[in-house]
């Protein structure tokens, strides 16, 4: 909640009501009262991101797709809302779809470096094979990186220079 600094007081009270319910694993209920709330905050990102991961972690993909869908176009996305929206279209296989927001995610100058690495990913499942070779590039040059992670970026980049 602490990253949606430009929302109004009551709304974030009732997303801090959210996180209640959902800390005590109250999903069913967590849902109705977000549900409810969102009519009262139709354009409250952060109502929708609270949906968006509680469809994600409860299995309910097509609803999860359909309130991305409500905010994705919102110009004030912080980086923690492009971050489960491309989760989300990535989850769904949804690759181009996902390209987009990390491609967000990684122009920005905080980028993380798992943003590269799943951009990169996207696009080689798109058959974008020449921009992920790119990315893959790029972000083995990057510090710090989880050791699988490195491996696999490698491997890709392997694939690609055999193709």
């Amino acid at each position: 909640i602490s990253e949606f600094k430009d929302c109004k007081m009551d709304e974030l009270q009732v997303a801090q009501m959210a996180m209640d319910l959902l800390d005590d694993q109250q999903w069913e209920e967590t849902e109705e009262y977000l549900i409810d709330a969102t009519q009262d905050f139709p354009q409250s990102v952060i109502l929708r991101y609270q949906l968006i991961w509680l469809y994600n972690s409860t299995g309910y993909q097509k609803k999860a797709i359909e309130n991305s869908r409500v905010i994705e176009k919102n110009e004030d996305l912080n980086n923690q809302v492009n971050e489960l929206l491309g989760w989300t279209m990535l989850k769904n296989l949804k690759f181009l779809e996902a390209i987009r927001f990390y491609q967000v995610l990684c122009k920005g100058k905080d980028s993380d470096s798992v943003w590269f690495y799943l951009l990169g990913m996207c696009l080689f499942k798109s058959n974008l094979l020449g921009q992920s070779k790119k990315v893959f590039k790029h972000y083995l040059t990057l510090k710090e990186l989880p050791t699988e992670l490195k491996s696999n970026a490698q491997s890709y980049l392997t694939q690609l220079s055999e193709q």
